[in-house]
């Protein structure tokens, strides 16, 4: 079910939320520049609970920007887990109308033949 669906009216979406009354571009450009997503995206990680991700939806939560996870699941080859993927979709407004950017976010394994997903760099990606 999309998010969207639960915004019943244009006054749902925050008032403060700072992609307010941007183009798509620039909404994109402000989201990749706030969470350094270029940064994170040249490293490799190693922990457990995901922790870019954490903190990128940590900072959009701070930033006081709408948004929802609208899927989560492992991508498997031959039933192991070689790359967890999130599915995003961030809303704000601009004059009358509610805009909608989608996102995406990989975590891709760089481990072990064995254990794919004990390294894992990530990319973000918004359209």
């Amino acid at each position: 079910m999309k998010l969207m669906n639960l915004l019943k009216e244009e006054q749902d979406v925050n008032v403060d939320n700072p992609l307010n009354g941007m183009s798509n571009g620039q909404a994109r450009n402000f989201i990749h520049r706030k969470l350094n997503t270029q940064s994170v995206s040249t490293k490799l990680y190693s922990d457990e609970s995901w922790q870019p991700i954490q903190s990128w939806f940590k900072q959009l939560h701070d930033l006081k920007i709408d948004f929802g996870i609208t899927k989560s699941e492992y991508r498997r080859e031959n039933g192991i887990p070689t790359a967890k993927i999130w599915a995003i979709e961030i809303y704000y407004r601009s004059a009358a109308k509610i805009h909608t950017l989608y996102g995406r976010i990989v975590a891709a394994g760089a481990g072990s033949v064995e254990n794919p997903l004990e390294k894992y760099d990530v990319v973000f990606s918004l359209s």
